[in-house]
């Protein structure tokens, strides 16, 4: 049995967003993802070229340019502020995590959960965190700082690799 503590804060909802979010970009960019943003440049070099008989107005153009991408920042942020977990919430706040022959328990002031290993799908490792995920979107969340060394940290690795489930591969 391996148990950490730890203060689970926004900084750790944010870096599993990102993770979370490499995972997705790297899965949807595919050979039709590439083909599509070909497609779709070659258009545009066709207006741009001259070689279809439509006339723009380059101020009109720049000027829908910087709206959309004004309002493309805009709505990214209020999408960023909208996942962003509630103080006091589930998911910030202290945490206890032990894993054992059994599984991985987490042990919150609000909730207790725990899966049995045949669920973790796989165990990943950034420079700040350790992620043991459940599902493309789900998973805990293990700051490397919650441990009390750089051994503690491979261990607890070891042996969610160790007995993590045999199920496919997230992709």
């Amino acid at each position: 049995m391996i148990a950490v503590e730890f203060e689970a804060t926004r900084d750790d909802m944010s870096a599993f967003q990102a993770f979370v979010t490499a995972g997705i970009r790297k899965a949807v960019r595919t050979p039709s993802y590439y083909g599509t943003l070909a497609m779709l440049m070659a258009v545009v070099g066709v207006f741009v070229s001259g070689a279809v008989d439509f006339a723009f107005h380059v101020p009109t153009v720049l000027a829908v340019l910087l709206l959309f991408a004004v309002f493309w920042a805009i709505i990214s942020r209020m999408y960023r502020r909208a996942a962003t977990p509630i103080a006091r919430g589930s998911l910030t706040g202290p945490r206890k995590i032990v894993i054992d022959e059994d599984g991985i328990r987490q042990i919150a002031p609000l909730y207790e959960g725990r899966t049995n290993w045949r669920a973790i799908l796989s165990v990943h490792e950034t420079p700040t965190h350790i992620f043991l995920m459940t599902d493309r979107l789900a998973g805990y969340i293990v700051p490397r700082h919650a441990f009390s060394s750089p051994a503690q940290c491979a261990e607890f690795i070891a042996f969610a690799r160790a007995h993590a489930g045999t199920r496919p591969a997230l992709s």
